[in-house]
Order: C-alpha cells, then sequence, then structure tokens
C-alpha cells in the first residue's frame, strides 16, 4: 500500500513502448497500442510525462536499442526521474539492461517505475522484486529463443526457408502450421520458368520483363483468404531474379543463430535454373555474388592443350550494351560509365557473355602473339565430332544396348565355366601337396624327393596364375560409350559448366589446338569405337534403325554387327 503515499504528479515521467519483431513478442500489443495505454494513465492520473520513446527492437541482446539508451541518458541528467511502461518485459531481457535499471535506482535518478499492474519502488524488496522479474524475462526469451531456433533449424534441415512460400510455390495447408513444406503453384511456377528463359537471353531490363510478365503472361500473387491474386508488381519480378531459391539454395542464420549459411532447397521441389544461371543473372543486375570471392570455372579447361602439351587457360568477357550504346564490362558495375543510368534501370540493355581459351605459355612469352579460342567455337567442333564419329539414333542405341547385355549373360556364363575350372585346379593341386606332405611324414619319401616333388606342383600353381582370365567389364564400357554418344550432343548444346566438365570427363580424349585448328586425341578404346562404327556403315548401308528395324531383334543382325562395335 505504500506505493499510494507517492506524489505521482510532482514526477516527470519518461515513456517507454517497444515491440521486438522476434517470436518473444508475438503475443505482446503493438507500438501504439502500448503508447495507448501509456497516455490513458498519464491523462487519468495527470502525470507529467516529458516524452514517450518507442523503438521495434529486440531486448535480448545489449546496446541495441538506441530509443532505450536515450531514456537512460535524459535519467542520468535529471530531464526524467521516474518511467512509465506497459510492463517490466518492456525494459529488459538481458542482465546488462536490467543492471542499467537497477543501477538508476540505487543512485537515486530513477524514483520508480509505474507498469499497468504495479509501481516498483526504490526499496530494497521492490528492487529485489523488480530483479527477479528480470531474470524471468530474460529466462522465457531465452527460452523461446531456444525453441524458436531449434524449430528453424529443423525446417532448414529439411530443405525449407521461414515463413510464407515464395512466387511460384504455395504452403501445403494439409500439414499441422509449424511443420508445412512447399508445394508447387501450377499456376505460376511454369510462367516464372517462361521469365527467367526470356531473362537469360540477356535482352531484357527489369521494365520489359515485368511489362512481359504482366501484359503476356498475367503473372498474379497467390491467392489467400484476405489478400493477393492480383497482377504483380516490378518489385516481385526483381526479388524472384534474385531469390536463390529457384536455383535450389538458400540462406539463413547458422545454428548459432549468428552467421549466415547457404542451405539447400528440399530436392524434391523443381529447379527452375542453375546456380551459374543464378550468378549470370546478379551480374546483369549490377549485383555481386553472396561468395566475397567468386572462383570462375570454364567448361573445357583442363581438357584442351596445346600441341606441345602446354596448358590452355580461359578468360571470360561480361559486357552490356547501355541504351546510349556503350559497350562496357558489367561485373561489379552498377551503371554505365557514360550515361550514368543505372544497370537494373535500362530499358533495352544487350547482355554479351564469351569465354576465350588461350596457350597461357604464348601470351606470357614476349614477342609472340597468342590467339584466342572461343567457347562457342569448341561447341561446335564438338557437335560436329559427335555427329560424325560417336552419335547412334536412340532407337539404334537401345538396341545396341539390348544385345549388349545378352552377350554380357553370355560372357558371364562362359566366365564361370572357366572359373570353376580354375578353381577345380587349384583344389587339386592342394590335395596333391597335402598328399606329398602325409607320405614325407610316414617317410614313404626322403627330404629330397619331397622338396623336388613340392617346388614342380608350386611351379603348376605359379604358371596356372599367369595364365589366370581376369574377368573386364568391357560392358560398362561399351554402355558409357553408346551412352556418351546419345547424350553428348544435348549436353554440350543445352548443359551447364559443371555437366560439360563431367562429360568431358566421361569422354576421356583430349582436345588439341595448334592455333588454328582443333583436334581429338583419343584414348584406344574410344578409337576402336570409331573405327568399328566406321565399317559397319561403309559395308551395310541400313545399319540405322529406320532402315533396319524388321531384322533389330534377330541373332543372325546380333553375329555380323556387335563383334565389329567391340573393343578388341
Amino acid at each position: 500500500m505504500y506505493y499510494q503515499e507517492i506524489e505521482y504528479q510532482k514526477y516527470n515521467y519518461g515513456g517507454y513502448a517497444r515491440k521486438s519483431s522476434d517470436s518473444e513478442d508475438r503475443q505482446i500489443q503493438s507500438i501504439p497500442k502500448q503508447i495507448g495505454i501509456i497516455e490513458g494513465d498519464i491523462d487519468n492520473n495527470n502525470l507529467n510525462c516529458i516524452q514517450i520513446f518507442s523503438e521495434q527492437k529486440s531486448a535480448f541482446y545489449r546496446n541495441n536499442r538506441p530509443e532505450f539508451d536515450k531514456l537512460v541518458k535524459a535519467t542520468e541528467k535529471g530531464e526524467i526521474n521516474a518511467w512509465i511502461c506497459l510492463d517490466s518485459t518492456r525494459l529488459s531481457r538481458n542482465p546488462t539492461d536490467a543492471g542499467t535499471v537497477i543501477r538508476l535506482m540505487d543512485e537515486g535518478d530513477l524514483h520508480h517505475i509505474r507498469t499497468r499492474h504495479r509501481v516498483y519502488t526504490n526499496s530494497a524488496r521492490d528492487k529485489k522484486n523488480l530483479q527477479d522479474e528480470f531474470t524471468d524475462n530474460k529466462f522465457d526469451s531465452g527460452k523461446k529463443s531456444e525453441d524458436v531456433k531449434l524449430g528453424l533449424n529443423e525446417r532448414y534441415k529439411k530443405g525449407l526457408p521461414n515463413g510464407k512460400a515464395t512466387l511460384g510455390f504455395i504452403n501445403d495447408k494439409s500439414k499441422e502450421k509449424g511443420d508445412r513444406g512447399w508445394l508447387v503453384d501450377k499456376e505460376n511456377f511454369p510462367k516464372l520458368k517462361l521469365i527467367f528463359k526470356r531473362f537469360l537471353k540477356g535482352n531484357d531490363s527489369i521494365t520489359s520483363i515485368y511489362e512481359y510478365a504482366v501484359h503476356e503472361l498475367k503473372l498474379t500473387t497467390p491467392k489467400t483468404k484476405r489478400q493477393g491474386g492480383n497482377l504483380v508488381h516490378r518489385s516481385h519480378i526483381y526479388n524472384a531474379l534474385i531469390n536463390p531459391i529457384y536455383a535450389g539454395f538458400f540462406y539463413s542464420k547458422d545454428e548459432d543463430g549468428v552467421d549466415t549459411t547457404r542451405r539447400e532447397l528440399d530436392p524434391s521441389l523443381p529447379r527452375i535454373i542453375t546456380e551459374d544461371d543464378y550468378n549470370k543473372i546478379l551480374g546483369y543486375l549490377g549485383r555481386k555474388t553472396f561468395s566475397v570471392v567468386q572462383k570462375h570455372e570454364y567448361a573445357y579447361t583442363g581438357f584442351i592443350l596445346s600441341e606441345d602439351e602446354g596448358f590452355i587457360g580461359g578468360d571470360p568477357k561480361h559486357q552490356v550494351i547501355c541504351d546510349c550504346k556503350k559497350k562496357f564490362a558489367y561485373k561489379n558495375k552498377t551503371e554505365c560509365p557514360q550515361c550514368g543510368i543505372k544497370i537494373e534501370k535500362m530499358k533495352s540493355p544487350k547482355y554479351l557473355d564469351y569465354v576465350y581459351y588461350y596457350n597461357v605459355k604464348r601470351r606470357k612469352t614476349k614477342g609472340i602473339k597468342a590467339r584466342t579460342l572461343s567457347e562457342s567455337k569448341v561447341d561446335e567442333f564438338l557437335i560436329d565430332y559427335v555427329d560424325q564419329n560417336l552419335l547412334l539414333s536412340p532407337d539404334l542405341a537401345d538396341w545396341v544396348r539390348r544385345h549388349i547385355d545378352d552377350l554380357k549373360d553370355k560372357e558371364l556364363e562362359e566366365n564361370k565355366t572357366i572359373a570353376e575350372a580354375q578353381e577345380n585346379f587349384s583344389e587339386n593341386l592342394e590335395k596333391e601337396k597335402k598328399k606329398l606332405r602325409d607320405m614325407y611324414r610316414k617317410e614313404m619319401i626322403n627330404e629330397e624327393e619331397y622338396n623336388s616333388d613340392l617346388a614342380e606342383i608350386e611351379l603348376k600353381q605359379n604358371k596356372k596364375k599367369d595364365e589366370r582370365i581376369e574377368v573386364v567389364d568391357w560392358f560398362k564400357e561399351l554402355h558409357n560409350i553408346v551412352n556418351l554418344g546419345v547424350e553428348m550432343k544435348n549436353v554440350i548444346e543445352n548443359g551447364t559448366v559443371k555437366e560439360k566438365k563431367e562429360l568431358m570427363s566421361r569422354f576421356r580424349s583430349n582436345l588439341v589446338w595448334n592455333e588454328e585448328n582443333l583436334n581429338v586425341s583419343n584414348v584406344s578404346w574410344i578409337n576402336k569405337y570409331i573405327n568399328g562404327r566406321k565399317r559397319i556403315l561403309a559395308k551395310y548401308s541400313p545399319f540405322e534403325p529406320e532402315n533396319n528395324l524388321v531384322n533389330k531383334g534377330k541373332n543372325t543382325d546380333l553375329t555380323v554387327l556387335c563383334p565389329t562395335l567391340l573393343p578388341g
């Protein structure tokens, strides 16, 4: 009852309202409502309020609230000597700020704190109660924070960002809140694919791609109970283009909630673009990639050599032609160096992306000119090479695979018979050695005879080991060659840098560039395949399936064609 004896009207109050965007304050009233409650208390009790400080900041960390710091400084200066707020949780959720409040009371700068439910005076009992509440606030906040982090980390492990599904996806409402995955928005997802495909051609600005999305595709925001279903804004398109989620990854806080870490999107959800495409889009828009250091990767470095087996390096060129016709490298630039217009605001930019290869040794040698080879020329060469030497039509490739498997089954059976014969021979030799030991033990033969006969048996064993047939899985190699010929053309024309590198690794042949022409240095088994293919084409004109489908399942064709195709 002692707090009723305070003459509240003679004190200068400082009001404080705070709400955090964190989950700790989900049930706390908004800042305007808090201010309304404070002002109502001031008016009803005729209090003298100097100023109401308000902010949307978390009290979980110290030195995080500038308005609270202003309230403290005004109190230390004597401008304010009493506080009014909703409750003690608004003042502190960390021990440093809690200590600051108690210190102000101990030093006499802060006479009392007025809340909705009670008044805390500068008495030992009230300060202990206030300190206990601050401690409980800290515990409650910490526990909620840990629970939130745990829930978020579990969600991140599933490959899903926090919050509402981004454009092109929808939340799966068949599951409980907090455990909802994403589903593909069947209406908007195909439209986004068209937007990305068009923008990556390098002929659109944000404005033109936005107009395409609105006027031609009629792209709308997802429909919900209260909102959505309207045509997208320009910001929706811009945010979608720079969102890595469509490339299959996103960024979030790490498990400690401090540093940012990369997360992989749920593999069951489809991707629209590759990571290479994403980085290219960031470059188009004059934005840096998330990584501070960019590592350039080229499809054919390590697979092209000079005639003297020197290293051929790669050199990327990323340029844009501005509306003012100025051409410049757009990496690490946000605007045109001639007219000053921002890249993202250009009306009709033209993006140019090239990779050139060059002889590193020649470029570093004075007096010698190193010529360059464009990646598009390498692509053209390889596509022609595949057509002329490797490619089988899909039907013929399927036919070859079936007969390869037939031959494999037959050879495996033969190998099994050979292996059994080898095993029987070895067992018989071991029996002879055992019999010889028994005879020596029973003194039926002397030591000299024993050693002589034993040496003869071991000689037979060693000779048989040298003759042992090793089973080589050339069927797998032949399958790889057939698949390589079918897949190679598509990968060269449409594949990513990573896919092209994997393809060249499977090809296992180097390209040789002599500053004029490209050639291929094949491994032996590819040469045998190529030569066999050529002989068949020369000898049997109806080799392709469209001319030879009638007999494609007969063993007669198998005996004629396959031995020529098989490696030696």
